[in-house]
């Protein structure tokens, strides 16, 4: 500290040093991301915030996510390159099942992470059932139903289909 003494001299005193000053014990974070969308092939999941929530605050975090992919003996790796909130589930994943981890520095500076629970376990791409390749077959089949043609006749295991307008 500076002063000046009562014959008007300044005059400097410094203090013995305190103790270290030891910084604030980290409070963990609590609670877990969540998970929205279906465990598809296909389909994308969403992942956010859901409950995580810390004493020493996060007014100013900024997550950083992982999506984590869940061996059938419950081994898990993260996926090469799913770093966003957004992941778009893909064949590798069938039979699996899907978490999301997120990373972040709460406002004390401390850096937290917490993991979602796993998704169900992810199921193919459903099936579109391919179209008939008989074409012909399949017009026919449908210009009858309109009435557009008509069965004449279903001689020897055959059948004559004619236009509406034919005569037999």
């Amino acid at each position: 500290a500076s002063f000046t003494d009562d014959d008007g001299n300044e005059e400097s005193r410094t203090s013995a040093a305190t103790d270290t000053v030891a910084a604030a014990e980290n409070r963990p974070a609590t609670g877990a991301p969540s998970i929205s969308g279906t465990a598809q092939v296909g389909e994308t999941l969403t992942a956010d915030a859901g409950t995580i929530a810390d004493a020493d605050g996060l007014e100013n975090v900024s997550y950083r996510w992982q999506w984590v992919r869940v061996e059938m003996d419950d081994a898990e790796s993260d996926i090469a390159g799913a770093t966003t909130a957004r992941y778009t589930v893909v064949e590798a994943d069938v039979d699996r099942r899907l978490r999301v981890r997120a990373s972040f520095a709460d406002d004390a500076g401390n850096e937290e992470s917490r993991t979602s629970a796993a998704t169900d376990t992810v199921a193919g791409a459903i099936p579109v059932p391919a179209l008939p390749q008989a074409g012909g077959l399949l017009l026919a089949l449908l210009l009858l139903a309109v009435g557009a043609w008509r069965v004449r006749s279903a001689r020897s295991g055959l059948l004559r289909i004619t236009d509406a307008g034919q005569r037999p």
